[in-house]
């Protein structure tokens, strides 16, 4: 499941998104609607969400603040902009900040779902890469202790540069201190 927070000053139209999108079939769920980027991530510190909508243009805090802060707690976060303004320059700055999709109103549901849809897939590329990392450093740390568990069996008084020679196919100290 995949969770999104909407941050939107317009009640109305925050109604219309909850209601017309088939979120269901995306395997997303609403988590939160907030009318502020400064509510929005007091949210996220109670729960996290897999995608941001936001408005760009808010009071107190901007959707761009709102989506650089959000990414400096999460950086997978998937972040989309809803917004009545053209203006190049928001949307340049919307793309620095790697946002999926920059929606002008009024967008159509064939819109928002497609960016959700878009969404979804790179969470699950961002998820599949991060137990892919996960699962080579375990076995980095496995096979590191399985060498230095025959090392010490072979010779108590272990020198530095045997520990050197083991260490050259692992990437850091990290899995050394790991597998110790």
């Amino acid at each position: 499941t995949f969770k999104f927070l909407l941050v939107y000053d317009e009640p109305f139209l925050c109604e219309q998104i909850c209601a017309n999108v088939s979120w269901e079939r995306f395997d997303v769920e609403l988590i939160g609607y907030c009318e502020n980027a400064v509510d929005a991530l007091e949210q996220m510190i109670d729960e996290m969400p897999d995608i941001l909508i936001t408005d760009i243009k808010m009071p107190v805090m901007n959707g761009l603040a709102l989506i650089a802060r959000a990414k400096q707690m999460n950086p997978f976060l998937q972040c989309v902009i809803l917004s009545g303004y053209a203006e190049f320059t928001l949307a340049q700055a919307a793309i620095e900040q790697g946002v999926q999709n920059y929606l002008l109103k009024p967008f159509s549901r064939a819109e928002l779902e497609n960016t959700l849809q878009k969404c979804c897939v790179k969470i699950q590329k961002d998820r599949s890469k991060k137990k892919m990392e996960l699962k080579q450093r375990t076995e980095s740390v496995s096979g590191l202790f399985q060498e230095l568990k025959v090392l010490k069996e072979t010779d108590t008084s272990i020198k530095p540069e045997q520990i050197r020679t083991i260490m050259l196919p692992y990437p850091d100290l990290i899995v050394l201190r790991e597998a110790m």
